[in-house]
């Protein structure tokens, strides 16, 4: 993670450590699974949840958060994969909160896994071509470009115990070889606004990542450098 990304979850953990009891349960819906070493070491793994988010939404320069359709979903879970009493009771309490979809599910690591592979894939591409998906696509080499990625994004994961399904990989080669897609990571779009990315926090993970486990990925390494010396560009201009 970040310097930035990593104060920011410091600053939340210290916010909320005096509340953590012998029964409270943490459930972060952050993107990736970096964060989850430091919550786990900070509150032990047996206090803390695996989550996943599915929104689509955005901050705009005049600080709004912006959702740019109807998406609402939640799964959490706990790391063992157990359906223990407190996912039960989670479940029955998002039940009832209006305008959620949330489940607890016995695969949470499993599917924070397969987001990261999608999420490090798309904004890897749409960050390094400043493009949405169809734009790449309908490029001479963009959707084989799309796909290696893909596959490389895919053995990071399967080397880290957690190899998306087949079902994850045929999505998600459809989705990345769609030449009308209008899909750009929110990556991207604080990339275009100059804005703090989570650039560390997936793409920089998955490169440390891919270097521990001996996968080579190019496009990775571009996408990585590309955004870090953006942020050195925007750093460096007077406020």
């Amino acid at each position: 993670m970040s310097n930035g990304h990593c104060a920011v979850l410091s600053n939340a953990i210290d916010t909320i450590a005096s509340g953590v009891g012998p029964s409270t349960a943490v459930l972060p819906l952050l993107n990736g699974v970096a964060h989850m070493d430091i919550l786990n070491a900070r509150f032990g793994k047996d206090r803390v949840l695996g989550g996943v988010a599915k929104i689509q939404a955005s901050l705009s320069d005049d600080g709004i958060i912006r959702q740019a359709n109807d998406w609402r979903f939640i799964s959490f879970g706990e790391q063992n994969g157990e359906m223990s009493p407190r996912i039960s009771a989670l479940s029955e309490a998002f039940g009832r909160a209006k305008g959620i979809v949330a489940e607890g599910v016995s695969d949470i690591m499993q599917r924070m896994w397969e987001k990261l592979v999608h999420l490090s894939t798309a904004a890897s591409m749409t960050c390094l071509m400043r493009a949405n998906v169809g734009e790449i696509v309908r490029t001479p080499d963009g959707a084989k470009q799309f796909l290696e990625l893909l596959d490389d994004m895919s053995r990071v994961a399967a080397r880290s115990g957690h190899e998306p399904s087949a079902a994850f990989m045929a999505n998600y080669r459809e989705v990345f070889s769609d030449k009308s897609s209008g899909y750009v990571t929110s990556m991207a779009r604080d990339l275009e606004r100059r804005g703090r990315t989570e650039v560390d926090h997936i793409i920089g993970f998955m490169l440390s990542r891919a270097r521990s486990l001996g996968v080579e990925s190019k496009t990775l390494e571009l996408a990585y450098t590309h955004i870090k010396s953006n942020e050195q560009r925007l750093a460096a201009r007077p406020n």
